[in-house]
């Protein structure tokens, strides 16, 4: 999920190291090397990161592929349903 989610972005392992810091409130950010680490198999995030991770994915998904508007005023529900769905 971790490259799957990266990707999409469009963001470099270092970028996105640094938007997981800032999502789960970690003063410095990943380095590249422990986003590659994830990518690759060879350590696992923590649960916030993943619950990060999961947020933009479905919120990618909802854009895209639900075409659910962020302005909606269900935006957020339909996203953690989505996030929901995924899991089972």
């Amino acid at each position: 999920m971790i490259s799957t989610t990266r990707t999409a972005m469009g963001v470099s392992q270092s970028k996105f190291g640094r938007f997981l810091a800032d999502a789960v409130g970690r003063d410095s950010p990943f380095p590249a090397s422990r986003v590659s680490e994830w990518e690759h198999g060879r350590s696992t995030p923590n649960r916030r990161v993943r619950e990060a991770c999961r947020w933009v994915a479905a919120h990618d998904a909802a854009c895209e592929i639900r075409e659910i508007d962020h302005r909606d005023p269900d935006y957020y529900s339909k996203v953690e349903r989505l996030i929901v769905d995924s899991q089972s």
